[in-house]
């Protein structure tokens, strides 16, 4: 609706600035080669042009202004370790002949610290797989869970624009047959502010 009500005003802003123009410096008076007669039509039409880029490229600014002080942007990608994997695709998961698997988990946040207070990044534990960190970070914990403190990744900033990685290693328990189960990120608190994109990831007991 928004864009709708813009679309109807930019014109009659681009009207009015340039019948102003116009009427205050037409810059086609001043070449000889232009008829007297076509002097007005001339220079209103070259002035709308330039005032709706003006008008356009202002209101991009604005918007692009508010977006980034009322919202954040979240992209959590579940991959594993070798595969190219996007928001766009899911990766899957085999446990080896060790019942092992690796999950990589790349986290990349723009936005304002503010946004994320008491948000958690959680991924699900699966019914037939523990999950441990592969290494030890501040922001990290697992209670079963897989946990990342999205506010812990600022640090001191209240702004940051990161691509930051972890890793989740899975042991499977013992299962009768092959079973698969869709784990995927979520967040502990849902904020209208936070704007998350996320893939997910097919885990599977079949060996590699």
């Amino acid at each position: 609706m928004v864009k709708g009500i813009w679309k109807l005003v930019t014109p009659i802003i681009s009207a009015i600035i340039g019948i102003y123009a116009t009427n205050t410096f037409n810059v086609f008076a001043i070449l000889p080669f232009v008829p007297d007669e076509h002097l007005f039509d001339i220079c209103i039409t070259v002035y709308f042009a330039i005032a709706d880029i003006i008008i356009e490229l202002i209101a991009e600014l604005i918007t692009k202004s508010v977006k980034n002080f009322f919202t954040s942007e979240l992209e959590v990608i579940m991959g594993v370790p070798g595969a190219n994997t996007n928001l766009t695709s899911n990766a899957i998961m085999t446990f080896n002949s060790q019942s092992l698997a690796e999950a990589i988990i790349k986290v990349n946040i723009r936005g304002r610290k503010k946004h994320f207070k008491g948000v958690e990044l959680v991924i699900k534990k699966p019914a037939f797989a523990e999950m441990q960190a592969v290494s030890s970070r501040r922001e990290v914990y697992v209670d079963d869970d897989y946990h990342v403190n999205l506010e812990a990744l600022f640090g001191n900033g209240d702004r940051i624009e990161s691509k930051q990685e972890f890793r989740i290693a899975l042991i499977q328990d013992a299962v009768d047959g092959n079973t698969e189960a869709t784990i995927y990120p979520e967040l502990s608190i849902k904020k209208c502010n936070i704007i998350f994109k996320r893939n997910s990831a097919k885990l599977r007991t079949g060996r590699e």
